[in-house]
């Protein structure tokens, strides 16, 4: 599995991978080609728009200065308007629905660098999601939110009480390590077991788990930002 498959897949990757790189030259240059043409010639920025955008639905106004770093994971519905300054970093998934407005200077960004300076300078990502309970409230030799991106569930809440209790961890998306080995100095007078199975099925299957979680968790966030 390649850099390009990880990212697609919503997983750790190494963001200077060639091919990626590649991806966002050429998605670049078609931003650029697109931002100095004159807003007379609607037909010319429009055909380069569909050269970017991964699918379009219907009818679209795209003004200028518009950038993203991909364009293939882009998705917009009919009646889309987006106006200027617009900039949209679509590792992930981005989709628009229909008769959708946005406003200009927006930012749609799906994706963060490492917090970890040695990991941010290989290119590489880890994130890590955590029972938000007592034991990882009280102060830790080091704060995991300094180091990793981090999330925070209540796994007694009501979305998560059917929750497993073995923890697990994905690597690349090739392996998967699980079992009910605390990573915590607890592990040091438990009688635990650890797995690793290096088994690409296992792997999607902790993998897509994850990807729920966080995605969960981030929505919580969001509901409490306002």
């Amino acid at each position: 599995m390649d850099e390009k498959d990880k990212m697609l897949r919503q997983m750790v990757y190494n963001a200077n991978d060639a091919v990626l790189n590649e991806d966002r030259m050429k998605c670049k240059d078609l931003c650029y080609e697109f931002n100095i043409v004159k807003p007379s010639q609607t037909t010319q920025k429009e055909e380069i728009i569909k050269k970017i955008l991964g699918k379009i639905k219907g009818t679209f106004i795209i003004m200028a200065p518009f950038w993203c770093d991909y364009g293939y994971n882009i998705e917009i519905g009919n009646n889309f308007f987006l106006n200027h300054n617009c900039t949209i970093l679509d590792a992930g998934k981005v989709i628009f629905g229909d008769h959708v407005f946005i406003g200009p200077d927006c930012g749609f960004y799906t994706v963060n660098h490492p917090f970890d300076v040695k990991k941010r300078n290989e290119g590489l990502d880890v994130k890590i999601i955590i029972d938000n309970n007592r034991v990882n409230k009280e102060k830790p030799s080091f704060t995991l939110e300094d180091h990793f991106e981090v999330y925070r569930v209540d796994v007694m809440s009501e979305r998560y009480k059917n929750i497993m209790h073995r923890k697990f961890c994905v690597i690349d998306l090739e392996v998967a390590m699980h079992g009910t080995f605390n990573w915590t100095n607890a592990a040091n007078y438990n009688k635990e077991h650890w797995d690793v199975d290096h088994n690409r099925e296992t792997a999607k299957t902790f993998a897509e788990e994850f990807v729920k979680m966080r995605k969960d968790a981030e929505l919580k966030e969001r509901r409490f930002d306002f």
